[in-house]
């Protein structure tokens, strides 16, 4: 027994000074000599976990629990154990063995809200929604005036697109802290996805009101301002786009000024890409009223449009977004996202807008004609699936909910999505014996000279946000866009029927989440006329 007690004391020893391998061999000659000495193991626990044995530690602690079922320290090393080891997981993307951990902390600790809170959040993180309900039923039992718990579980309600739960969870936390400013701006949210503008609105000021600050409200602000074709206002807020979520390494950095007013006559102006390719053509459709003030502008945009826009623009010198600043010679710069401060200042100024001002290739749009249109059939362009973007799920149609297109025996399709939908396309041939062709021989993705030219030999176009809908409309060519209810439907879509950034594109509203039937039905009945 005198021998136990000098190697635990010199266990303890080596443990305050930190020499954990040496206190981890010492208390393992303590359990080989006591096997059910749980005190001992559970020192031996969580050596093992600050040596970074994740699984020993917690088996260890695990052990001395079922020896000291009682002892509340044993419990709570075990579970903060546990929760370690969760957060371990998720920082190497094993989500599904982190989901397990964190329910095992639960039934060890009950009691603990912040292990509740963390499943949450996992589920927020992971978008896997399974267990959240039955976790906040269980949760706010133990505390029913935890701010985090109603905020977080609320955030996971939001992103199940259950609006209306979503705001009474908020107020519920608003009531436990009325000033916090993030559970305002996420009911603006919910106004807004639920098509209450003028609610948004309000909940955003609220939370201005609170946080000036606040750029990611400034910024929904403004969108919500442009999509109401409010421009003055909302080209004015949209300006903070550079502060939200702290994105200001995408500003142009130069010691020459930026352009605010109408630039001198002949002065050169370097106008810079932002944003994505979608974003990039909307903008660009305000270049030639631009130019209008000056002949000299360099624009840079990405590399891959620079072939197009090099063919459709006269006068204007494209660079790629990539070319070092230092390297162009310009008095002042402005980002393409500006210039609708300059020509775009009021709904009147859509007078002024192209029917076109993109133009394909026409040598390839001619080989494609002759490939795909045949027997005097239309060709009918389509795009249905969005990945790798947050709006991507609420973007999205199953091809065959298409059907009542498919049914229209003088339609022939081509795909112009870059993504693989072999499968799917096949299903559809067979089930409606149509002709639907892939266009396997250009590369939709790099490629976006033959994707645009693939788009011009369409008669019209049918497609879900994206670079597809840009394209065709900055061709002139005829577009049904179908748009989202809420989250997803972007700001430039936001008016339903004939787009004023696009005359020849038509926005049908999808009118309730998740549910197509009624933009389908409005778009066979546009093909009738």
């Amino acid at each position: 027994m005198a021998n136990i007690e000098k190697l635990i004391s010199k266990g303890i020893n080596y443990w305050q000074s930190n020499e954990l391998v040496q206190a981890k061999k010492t208390f393992e000659k303590v359990i080989s000599l006591k096997p059910n000495f749980y005190e001992i193991k559970s020192y031996l626990g969580i050596i093992e976990l600050k040596l970074g044995s994740h699984e020993k530690g917690i088996c260890l602690l695990k052990s001395a629990s079922k020896f000291a079922p009682k002892d509340t320290n044993i419990k709570k090393n075990l579970s903060n154990a546990l929760l370690e080891y969760a957060n371990y997981l998720i920082s190497r993307l094993n989500y599904v063995e982190a989901f397990n951990i964190l329910k095992e902390a639960i039934s060890v600790e009950p009691s603990n809200i912040n292990f509740y809170i963390n499943f949450l959040k996992l589920a927020n993180q992971t978008k896997n929604f399974k267990d959240v309900d039955q976790i906040y039923s269980e949760a706010i039992k133990i505390s029913d005036r935890n701010i985090d718990l109603f905020y977080i579980y609320a955030n996971s309600l939001l992103d199940q697109k259950k609006y209306d739960l979503a705001l009474k969870v908020y107020q519920k936390a608003l009531e436990l802290k009325s000033d916090f400013s993030e559970c305002l701006f996420h009911q603006a949210l919910c106004y807004e996805f639920l098509g209450n503008k003028d609610l948004a609105f309000e909940k955003y000021d609220e939370a201005l009101a609170i946080k000036p600050d606040y750029f990611l409200a400034i910024h929904n602000k403004a969108l919500l301002l442009l999509a109401q074709e409010n421009f003055h206002d909302g080209w004015c807020l949209y300006l903070n786009r550079w502060k939200k979520n702290n994105n200001v390494k995408d500003y142009l950095i130069t010691a020459r000024a930026e352009l605010v007013e109408i630039p001198k006559n002949n002065e050169y102006i370097y106008i810079w890409s932002e944003q994505g390719i979608g974003d990039q053509v909307l903008f660009s459709s305000m270049l030639n009223d631009f130019k209008k003030f000056t002949k000299n502008l360099i624009v840079s945009l990405d590399e891959r449009l620079i072939p197009i826009y090099a063919r459709s623009f006269e006068n204007i010198n494209f660079i790629s977004k990539n070319t070092d600043p230092k390297k162009i010679e310009f008095s002042r710069h402005v980002p393409l996202g500006n210039l609708g401060l300059f020509v775009r200042k009021d709904i009147s100024d859509f007078k002024n807008q192209q029917d076109r001002f993109l133009y394909p290739n026409l040598q390839l749009k001619d080989r494609f004609a002759k490939e795909y249109k045949k027997n005097n059939r239309k060709l009918v362009g389509i795009s249905w699936t969005s990945i790798n973007n947050k709006y991507a799920e609420s973007k999205s149609i199953n091809l065959d909910q298409f059907n009542k297109i498919f049914k229209k025996n003088h339609f022939d399709f081509v795909n112009l999505q870059y993504i693989n939908s072999i499968e799917e396309i096949s299903l559809v041939k067979k089930k409606y014996n149509v002709n639907f062709y892939e266009a396997n021989d250009i590369d939709k993705f790099n490629d976006l000279d033959s994707l645009l030219t693939l788009i011009s030999a369409c008669d019209f176009v049918i497609t879900i946000s994206n670079v597809t809908a840009h394209f065709a409309g900055a061709m002139g060519i005829k577009t049904f866009l179908l748009a989202p209810y809420g989250y997803g439907k972007m700001w430039y879509w936001a008016q339903e029927g004939k787009s004023k950034w696009y005359p020849s594109l038509t926005v049908i509203h999808q009118k309730k989440i998740h549910g197509w039937d009624d933009v389908f039905e409005k778009l066979a009945a546009y093909l009738e006329t």
